[in-house]
């Protein structure tokens, strides 16, 4: 006779996905700028929610709003000069990026996008991009998966969220981009409170 595990819990299609500083304890959340052209390398910044944010699971409404802060520069000690943020970069020095996003609401797929999952939805995202002293008001599509509980860190359900959008150079102040753009992609994790067991 053999015996099954009993499913993992699954939260409801219209479940609330908390966003929160204090929880995990490590990173969640991380934002890279890239030159669409690829002359220049890319910089990557890593961080957690600036405070209490959320997320409901409802590909008819989705809803929400949150705030990341991003201030682990990767590869802060190497030469910033060939990198598409490196104008702006103090080399060693606390460089911060900070994404609000204000507004969530209902989005189709993009245009030639068929995500591998079926679970995943869109959602428009509305906000602002805060750094170097600039505040750009933005506007995307993001990409949300909900993930069932594993058994190791993730004992939560997760929604893995993924959004991308433009901004202008020149509209960061900088010069070696020649008034051409920027490639922003967000990504972050939002988690499920811990359902009951089975």
């Amino acid at each position: 006779m053999t015996s099954s595990a009993p499913p993992t819990p699954v939260p409801a299609p219209s479940q609330v996905y908390l966003l929160s500083p204090a929880f995990p304890k490590y990173v969640t959340c991380d934002i890279e700028f890239r030159d669409p052209t690829e002359k220049l390398w890319p910089n990557f910044f890593y961080g957690k929610p600036a405070g209490n944010g959320s997320i409901k699971n409802d590909p008819a409404n989705p809803a929400g709003a949150f705030a990341l802060i991003c201030d682990q520069q990767a590869q802060k000690n190497g030469d910033q000069s060939r990198r598409v943020l490196g104008e702006l970069l103090k080399p060693g020095g606390s460089n911060t990026v900070a994404l609000t996003i204000a507004r969530l609401g209902p989005a189709a797929a993009p245009a030639g996008v068929k995500p591998k999952d079926k679970s995943t939805f869109f959602a428009t995202a509305t906000g602002e991009l805060q750094m170097f002293g600039r505040r750009l008001p933005i506007n995307a599509v993001a990409e949300i998966t909900p993930t069932p509980a594993g058994k190791g860190d993730e004992k939560n359900a997760t929604l893995r969220v993924r959004m991308s959008f433009e901004i202008k150079a020149a509209d960061l102040g900088l010069k070696n981009l020649g008034g051409g753009t920027i490639k922003v992609t967000a990504s972050l994790n939002a988690y499920a409170p811990a359902l009951p067991k089975p």
